[in-house]
């Protein structure tokens, strides 16, 4: 079998120790709240357990939940939060979320997202988050493709390790598609209305 030179990725970009960290966090909540539900039906239901039993289920419950959580985010996210730079294409996800910007197929690449026509985002625009959502649109990159397709990339999003180092390599690679002025389409406008990173959209 005859390896391309391409299938060695360039740099690769990962979520690091802080993003899973949040699994450490949220999965004993998550815990918890199972065993409080879990309490509360019980309860209902078999008035005549002990405390002791009640307390066992509680555990129960309460290590289901949060093995659960823990489980299916890491398996989740250790897929679809990957990124892979090779020399002729850029690599979001794995298996069947799995998403290639080849580089042969772009047309032009623009700073910044456009201006949000969603209601939705013009009254979040009110609040003071809506300054940091603000930043993370201009910060984006829109990449169009052929056949009407596009993708906005913004690395740090995912808090990946070597996510910056990969988006400037990208940007090396791609110079000669950037354009001066960032001029949108209506189509344009509206796909892009809701923030929708590091995902193909069509229009």
């Amino acid at each position: 079998m005859t390896i391309r030179i391409t299938d060695a990725p360039i740099l690769s970009a990962r979520p690091g120790a802080t993003y899973w960290a949040q699994y450490l966090l949220f999965g004993p909540m998550v815990g918890v709240m199972f065993g409080a539900i879990s309490t509360t039906v019980f309860r209902v239901y078999f008035r005549d357990w002990s405390p002791r039993a009640l307390l066992a289920v509680v555990i129960c419950f309460g290590m289901v939940g949060c093995t659960a959580v823990i489980t299916f985010g890491v398996a989740r996210d250790r897929k679809k939060l990957r990124c892979d730079l090779f020399p002729d294409r850029l690599v979001i996800g794995a298996g069947a979320g799995r998403q290639d910007v080849v580089f042969e197929q772009i047309e032009s690449i623009v700073v910044g997202l456009p201006p949000s026509v969603s209601w939705i985002a013009k009254v979040g625009a009110l609040h003071p988050a809506g300054a940091a959502v603000n930043q993370l649109r201009a910060n984006s990159l829109v990449v169009r493709m052929r056949s009407r397709r596009a993708i906005a990339l913004h690395l740090g999003l995912m808090r990946a390790k070597n996510g910056p180092f990969l988006l400037q390599k990208f940007v090396e690679l791609n110079a000669g598609k950037f354009r001066q002025v960032a001029e949108y389409t209506d189509e344009e406008r509206k796909a892009f209305s809701l923030i929708a990173l590091n995902r193909i959209i069509g229009y």
